[in-house]
């Protein structure tokens, strides 16, 4: 099976002016929005911007036999991040 891998540095993205939607403004790279080896800031983005792909990852975590990642469940993160957003509005 040949798999090949795309990486294009953001510089490159600039020089051609191409700006992915905005994506790479929230995050630091692009991939699939549920993988569990993406970074919690990612993840973040990913519950607080996108809900409609959070909830299909929700959707996905109820028929997984296994948990999102070895750290946190899909429902801690989402915890985390819904506790996390509550305080930053608080403080406005």
């Amino acid at each position: 099976m040949l798999i090949i891998k795309l990486c294009v540095n953001l510089e490159q993205i600039d020089e051609i002016h191409y700006d992915w939607g905005g994506l790479y403004e929230k995050f630091q790279r692009l991939s699939c929005y549920c993988c569990p080896l993406s970074r919690l800031g990612e993840l973040k983005v990913v519950h607080n911007e996108f809900p409609e792909l959070w909830g299909k990852m929700r959707t996905m975590d109820k028929v997984s036999r296994r948990p999102f990642r070895r750290d946190y469940t899909l429902g801690e993160l989402e915890q985390k991040f819904s506790c996390s957003a509550g305080a930053r509005d608080g403080e406005d």
